[in-house]
C-alpha cells in the first residue's frame, strides 16, 4: 500500500496536487511508543505531520522534572520555529506518547513549502495566534484555577480535538493517556493526577471504560 498524505489539519486547505507535490519532498516513518523524535538543543533538520498518534514536546531540568508544553494530535504540525524567524536548534524535546505515524519534511524543503503553498502560511498564521491564546490562557489557569479545574478543561479539550462523540453526548477520548503524562503537561504531580481523576468520576464529569480509556462530559453541567 503506498503512503498517502490525507486531507486532515494542517494539510486539509491543500489541493490534491499539493499534497501530492508535498508527498515526494518528504518520507513517512512510524515511531513505536515512548520514542524520542528529537531533543531540545540538537540542530533543526526536520519539520513533521502527524497523521496518527499523539506526540509530546517538553523541557526537563537536571534533575529530571518533566513539563509539557505541547501535546501535538493527528494533523498537528510541529515544531514552529525557525519558519518566521531564524531558529538552528529544536526549542525542547519530542516523544511520542503512542505509536505514531509521521510525515517528516527536510528543513529545507519545508521552508520551501511555507513560501509556495499560501494555504500553509495562512495555517501557520493562525496557529500562533491560537497558541499565543492557548499559552495565556495555561499561564492563567495556573494562576487562577484549582487543579481539579484545569485537569477537566484539559481533558475536555482534548476530547473537543481527537475525541469520538457517541449518541448519549459523551466524548471518548481514543488514546490512553498516563498519569504521568498529564502531570507532565498540568505540572503536578502523577498522585495528583490519580486522586483528581478519581474526584471527576465520583462527580460524574469523567468515566472510565475497560480499556482504562476515559469518556468526558463536555457540557458545564455534571454527567448524568
Amino acid at each position: 500500500m503506498i503512503d498517502r498524505l490525507p486531507e486532515l489539519g494542517w494539510l486539509q486547505p491543500l489541493s490534491e496536487k499539493e499534497r501530492t507535490q508535498l508527498e515526494k519532498e518528504g518520507r513517512f516513518r512510524t515511531y513505536p511508543s515512548k520514542s524520542v523524535l528529537f531533543f531540545q538543543g540538537q540542530p533543526l533538520s526536520d519539520y513533521f505531520f502527524i497523521l496518527d498518534g499523539l506526540v509530546s514536546a517538553y523541557q526537563q531540568n537536571e534533575s529530571g522534572k518533566r513539563l509539557s508544553v505541547s501535546l501535538f494530535t493527528p494533523g498537528d504540525f510541529f515544531p514552529h520555529v525557525g519558519l518566521l524567524t531564524d531558529a538552528g536548534a529544536y526549542p525542547a524535546n519530542a516523544e511520542a506518547i503512542t505509536s505514531c505515524r509521521l510525515f517528516i519534511l527536510p528543513k529545507e524543503k519545508a521552508w520551501a513549502a511555507f513560501e509556495t503553498l499560501p494555504a500553509l502560511r495562512r495555517k501557520l498564521t493562525r496557529f500562533l495566534i491560537r497558541k499565543n491564546h492557548e499559552l495565556m490562557q495555561r499561564y492563567s489557569d495556573a494562576l487562577l484555577h484549582s487543579a481539579a479545574d484545569r485537569l477537566l478543561n484539559f481533558l475536555r479539550q482534548l476530547a473537543l480535538k481527537i475525541g469520538r462523540r457517541r449518541a448519549d453526548g459523551w466524548y471518548a477520548i481514543g488514546i490512553h493517556l498516563t498519569g504521568q503524562n498529564i502531570a507532565d503537561y498540568l505540572g503536578i504531580a502523577p498522585e495528583t493526577v490519580s486522586r483528581l481523576l478519581h474526584q471527576l468520576v465520583s462527580e460524574r464529569f469523567v468515566r472510565r471504560e475497560e480499556d482504562r480509556k476515559l469518556l468526558v462530559k463536555i457540557d458545564p453541567q455534571k454527567g448524568r
